[in-house]
């Protein structure tokens, strides 16, 4: 993860503008790629131009002859990506031979079960050697996705999943910078990037325009040693597990959720961990208003740190409704610490935690939405920061992961997750995202008034119990998502949380509602949003702690002879800072914003917290009136 930087990536806060066609002919220079396109045509390897590459570009593949990768002679539905001779070097006494004997099993076995025709594109195949160059980006495993299901008439449409099978060692996960405000500009990990053209415009989002659904399934980055465990245990398994839930789907009865809840203002999540769960089936629970509220588990009260948990009271009651749970959604904090690898609550500057990996190995629980920071951080992941308070990157090992301890530790079927910093909603008062929803009922049967991650997610969950396929459902969630919250928030936020999270695991899985949620589904309204326009954002920095070569202290002086900024600061400062326990200290950036022809403010806030990422992004209209508050999970 956040391996090499893409410098084409860059378009406000998310500096995203994809392509690698020449702006004068919209042509790519011929390279391996071509000759592996050619050999999976059927071809010859002989150089051919870009233009005769786009001429050549739709002849299909003899099915005839098909490939032994193919389970049969049918148009595939759909991609697994993967590389097996770098997943076989994890693994003691393994050969790429072992690892791809078990894809295959799994594709032809999906095909029994489903009639769903899997076509393997394994990049460690000998004689798939130099298709792509060794420091390849992930843009050119992009094109080389695109251009493959042209050469091969496939589909590409939103309905067409891929599937990557192993971590970014080995197929490489988009990444970008996001200057989302704090002391560590993080860099975002995102196969969202895989499901459009490479060059696509971001200016008009629709599910008609994506080409693939996306979901990965990860392994340890284990650099030159190997794994205690075997591929056998780790990927057998799960293929196993996920085959039993293709025919009739991953029986679902009731969802849960576990939240955040401090006695402040600032750690009480309950009130938008509540909205998530609104016209969820959820399970009785007493409702004491200290370890349960709103049928959800409440964390600092629940902690199940110590080696006495087992036997903890609370911890008790928790495992026996997680035993009756098919979804679990966790509303808490995460943090990049190699050493804090669950997830937690904090009060008075203590973690309580309200998950760990102990405990998610003893889940049964097929279905995990994680809002926290690093929910989902696995394998190498860098950090690029510039005060020096991190290392510049950092191995997530199985024990430090809990999306690698869910697959194989324990039976998480779907994970989806943050490998990174993650925003979620605000956490003043009841939430101001109420005024910006409209009154259809619809809507607010759905997102009111919670935002951002818990809003994508509940819709994501609501697209499952509908029926629709992991893969589809996130990818419908994230684009729904976008157009209906863009007309209100600055969509490059908005945006930032699409890319966030991702979906791990099969893509084709889907759920089969039982009869305590049969009826919900069909109470459903429908929730249909149109794409549009999406404004651009124009930014301006009006100061930059971190500004090189400039003085934090002068230039907070500077800033201050600003009489409009100073009225802004004073503003957030009577109303804020003893609220969130900030100090002027923690003034990081301001930046002033233009937006659907509306001016505004962002100020960043960031609190040394060696627990988790501690920041919130203060939104303010040009007088200072505060809009929202977003805070760091």
């Amino acid at each position: 993860m956040g391996g090499s930087k893409c410098s084409q990536c860059q378009t406000g806060w998310l500096h995203l503008q994809h392509g690698i066609r020449s702006d004068v002919d919209n042509s790519r220079p011929t390279s391996k790629l071509d000759e592996y396109l050619l050999r999976a045509r059927g071809q010859k390897q002989t150089p051919i131009s870009p233009t005769e590459e786009k001429a050549s570009i739709g002849v299909l593949v003899n099915h005839d002859e098909f490939s032994p990768h193919r389970s049969s002679n049918k148009v595939a539905d759909g991609i697994i990506l993967t590389n097996t001779r770098l997943i076989a070097n994890k693994y003691k006494n393994t050969t790429s031979q072992d690892v791809l004997g078990l894809i295959l099993e799994f594709a032809a076995k999906s095909f029994d079960i489903q009639g769903f025709q899997w076509e393997l594109i394994d990049l460690g195949a000998k004689d798939m050697d130099g298709a792509l160059e060794q420091d390849a980006s992930w843009i050119d495993y992009a094109q080389l996705l695109s251009d493959y299901a042209d050469g091969v008439g496939m589909e590409k449409s939103a309905n067409t999943p891929l599937f990557i099978i192993g971590g970014s060692d080995v197929i490489p996960m988009p990444d970008f910078y996001a200057s989302i405000g704090h002391d560590i500009k993080t860099i975002e990990d995102s196969d969202l990037l895989y499901c459009f053209p490479i060059d696509y415009a971001w200016k008009r989002v629709s599910i008609k325009d994506a080409i693939f659904n996306v979901a990965r399934l990860p392994l340890d980055y284990v650099g030159k040693g190997t794994l205690d465990s075997t591929i056998e245990q780790d990927l057998g398994a799960y293929f196993q597990r996920a085959l039993d839930s293709l025919e009739y789907g991953i029986p679902f009865t009731y969802a849960m959720m576990t939240s955040n809840s401090g006695k402040t203002d600032r750690n009480d999540w309950t009130w938008t961990s509540a909205d998530v769960m609104a016209k969820l089936p959820q399970q009785q629970l007493e409702n004491d208003g200290v370890l349960t509220k709103d049928n959800m588990f409440l964390c600092p009260t629940l902690d199940v740190l110590g080696e006495e948990y087992l036997s903890n009271e609370n911890v008790e009651q928790y495992k026996h409704h997680l035993e009756k749970t098919d979804m679990l959604f966790i509303n808490l904090h995460g943090s990049p610490n190699k050493s804090m690898s669950g997830y937690l609550g904090a009060e008075n500057q203590t973690a309580y935690w309200g998950m760990t990996t102990e405990l998610m190995k003893l889940l049964q629980v097929p279905i995990i939405n994680a809002f926290p920071c690093y929910g989902a951080r696995y394998g190498q992941y860098y950090f690029d920061n510039n005060d020096g308070s991190v290392s510049d990157y950092e191995v997530y090992d199985r024990e430090d992961s809990m999306l690698l301890t869910a697959f194989y530790e324990s039976n998480v079927l779907l994970f989806t997750g943050s490998c990174t910093c993650s925003m979620c909603s605000n956490v003043i008062g009841s939430g101001s995202a109420t005024d910006h929803i409209n009154e259809s009922v619809s809507a607010v049967d759905l997102l009111m008034p919670a935002g951002y991650a818990e809003a994508m997610l509940k819709l994501y969950a609501c697209y499952l119990i509908q029926g629709e396929p992991a893969g589809y459902a996130l990818l419908h969630a994230k684009i729904d998502y976008l157009n209906y919250r863009a007309k209100y928030e600055n969509k490059d936020l908005v945006f930032l949380t699409l890319n966030q999270f991702n979906l791990f695991g099969c893509p084709t899985l889907f759920l089969s509602p039982q009869d305590v949620t049969r009826q919900l589904k069909e109470s459903f309204k429908s929730f249909s949003v149109e794409p549009k326009e999406l404004p651009d954002v124009n930014y301006k920095t009006e100061f930059d702690r971190f500004e090189q070569g400039i003085d934090g202290v002068l230039n907070r002086a500077r800033l201050l002879v600003d009489n409009n900024l100073k009225l802004l600061d004073e503003k957030v400062r009577t109303l804020l800072y003893d609220k969130l326990g900030l100090d002027e200290d923690n003034l990081t950036r301001i930046e002033s914003v233009e937006y659907n022809g509306q001016q505004s403010y962002n100020l960043t806030y960031s609190k040394k917290n060696q627990m988790y990422p501690e920041f919130y992004i203060v939104q303010t209209d040009k007088n200072g009136n505060i809009i929202e508050v977003l805070e760091s999970r």
